[in-house]
């Protein structure tokens, strides 16, 4: 967990030097929006770009770290988990709300790092007068994301659609006929 703490640090870290950085180099209308294709096809001011840069990086942290904070405090019943009166029991919830926790770090340092590495990509487009992606730069980081995301689902499912065969390990599964 402490790596995952780590990265969202240096993640954070690395948005407010890009911003530190850049704002001064940058004219004062940026492309913000980009077709498939990477071609800009929106502008905004400069302010405007890094306040919205700012926003999503906040609205991202809040929706997937808050939570993470809160889940001892939560109903288990919010929760949507395979087997979950298995892995809500009393003597696995610690483990199981740590999981949680470290599932919703990592997709948010994967999230960041994506719109870090997009906003970068976009930064580069108007310092060159472009105004444009090349698109491998576009969709490479995206398939990246879209991948780790599929392949930390399919983790995270059978992490918990899996349970110990031995009955006997389960108290819910002792007294079933």
């Amino acid at each position: 967990m402490k790596q995952e703490r780590i990265l969202l640090c240096t993640l954070i870290l690395l948005a407010f030097a890009q911003f530190v950085y850049y704002y001064p180099q940058l004219p004062a209308t940026v492309p913000s929006h980009f077709d498939g294709r990477g071609v800009a096809n929106g502008w905004s001011r400069k302010g405007q770009f890094f306040w919205g840069l700012g926003g999503v990086m906040a609205l991202i942290m809040l929706t997937m770290l808050l939570p993470a904070q809160f889940f001892h405090r939560l109903p288990k019943s919010w929760l949507n988990l395979p087997h979950r009166e298995y892995w809500t029991a009393p003597e696995r919830w610690d483990q199981t709300a740590a999981t949680l926790r470290e599932g919703m770090f990592a997709v948010a340092n994967a999230s960041l790092l994506l719109f870090l590495i997009i906003s970068q990509q976009a930064i580069i487009a108007a310092l060159s007068g472009t105004n444009a992606i090349a698109p491998l730069r576009l969709w490479l980081p995206l398939g990246a994301y879209l991948a780790f995301i599929t392949l930390w689902t399919i983790r995270f499912i059978l992490r918990f659609y899996r349970r110990p065969a031995d009955p006997a390990a389960d108290p819910a599964e002792r007294d079933r006929p």
